[in-house]
């Protein structure tokens, strides 16, 4: 729905790809100055509290016109690999005796 609509409104090159964190606020991180009416009118696109965030500082920067949307919303919790938790707890109680 959301790589429809940014298409939609002009940002032809969308990917989507799944993150691990959760994101307190919607943003839209850009990476060189020139990026950063882009990235406001994208915030304005989005809505809902979206805001432009400044990651000129960050290396290596990617190539120019590269805006990364970052979605509100809370990360999927963490499954545990069950054989290596097993093996976890096995090693802590040998260690123990």
């Amino acid at each position: 729905e959301v790589v429809a609509s940014l298409a939609a409104a002009g940002f032809p090159d969308v990917s989507r790809v799944s993150a691990r964190d959760s994101v307190a606020g919607t943003n839209i991180r850009y990476f060189l100055p020139g990026d950063a009416a882009a990235a406001d009118r994208l915030a304005a696109i989005l809505g809902n509290g979206a805001i432009a965030r400044d990651f000129t500082a960050f290396r290596p920067s990617p190539r120019g016109g590269t805006l990364e949307v970052w979605l509100a919303g809370t990360a999927p919790a963490r499954v545990v690999d069950a054989p290596e938790a097993i093996l976890k707890i096995l090693q802590t109680r040998a260690q123990e005796n």
